[in-house]
């Protein structure tokens, strides 16, 4: 059998090295965020439904606050800052948003904790319904038992969200158990 003869003391080094740098990418991330994270935190906070053009108004609000530059403070401290200054709903806010009648960012006169305060308790009404959502399916699935394997899986990938939409109907419709929409080439590697 074939033996690698290292250096234990190099390997631990390099083992350090790697924790260090690995540390310092994972606190760097943690002050980042994505476009995809903040219209998910969006629709976890109701945000739900599309404008005229049939454009989901979650987008619509990620990039309203993109183009002017304050997407990296996140979308839950600006329609945090909107609602408790006008008491609106998000997915008010977000109808203004698309209407083109409410900048979220000209709201900003709540304090962090306020807001803190206020995206925590829709956060969690979002993970209670998430919880509620697995509860049923674990019931339904102790009741009439899992599907039987293979599971089919599809992946749906034309590039566009709408075509994207119809195929993964369609999938669902012929029985598919898991259908992954693929909408970056960033993406498949996350899958």
């Amino acid at each position: 059998m074939a033996e690698l003869r290292l250096d234990w003391k190099k390997v631990e080094r390099a083992r350090e090295a790697a924790s260090v740098i690995a540390g310092q990418v994972t606190e760097h991330l943690a002050s980042c965020t994505t476009v995809a994270v903040e219209r998910a935190i969006c629709r976890l906070f109701g945000i739900d439904g599309v404008n005229s053009f049939d454009v989901p108004l979650a987008n619509l609000v990620v990039d309203h606050l993109r183009s002017r530059g304050v997407l990296a403070q996140g979308a839950a401290y600006w329609l945090a800052q909107a609602a408790l200054s006008t008491g609106l709903t998000p997915t008010a806010l977000a109808g203004a948003v698309a209407s083109g009648s409410l900048d979220l960012t000209a709201h900003e006169k709540h304090d962090a904790f306020a807001c803190k305060l206020w995206s925590k308790e829709r956060a969690d009404k979002a993970l209670s319904r998430i919880r509620s959502s697995r509860t049923a399916r674990e019931s339904l699935i102790a009741q009439y038992g899992e599907r039987s394997a293979p599971w089919l899986y599809a992946i749906v990938a034309t590039g566009n969200i709408y075509d994207d939409l119809i195929q993964a109907r369609a999938a669902a419709g012929q029985g598919a158990d898991g259908i992954a929409v693929i909408r970056t080439t960033g993406q498949s590697p996350l899958d």
